[in-house]
């Protein structure tokens, strides 16, 4: 079967509660067989950029092995970028099992 990485932005590990372009962090989980195991920590440095784009385009290299990001919420242009990549955004305030469980169920 195959498998999926997703990305999440969580300032607790338990709920899907930070602005994708405030994320100082995402979790990465790995689907495999409709579970989700957590894999990796990977840090998004908040470094000045000097353009307001730079962020995005740090963030596609950062997260580019994962097909979907969780967050609170996100820019239009963003999300484009991101889409236009073939990355799903999905946007919750729900905890992380829930949101995890209905993107399962979608």
């Amino acid at each position: 079967m195959e498998t999926l990485k997703v990305a999440i932005a969580s300032t607790d590990g338990v709920n899907v509660n930070m602005h994708f372009g405030a994320a100082t962090h995402f979790l990465i989980f790995e689907i495999k067989d409709n579970v989700a195991e957590f894999m990796e920590f990977r840090e998004n440095p908040t470094t000045t950029i000097k353009e307001h784009t730079d962020r995005w385009n740090y963030a596609l290299d950062l997260l580019k092995d994962c097909g979907a990001i969780f967050c609170s919420r996100i820019g239009d242009n963003p999300k484009s970028v991101f889409e236009g990549k073939g990355v799903k955004i999905v946007t919750t305030e729900n905890t992380l099992k829930e949101a995890l469980k209905e993107f399962l169920t979608a």
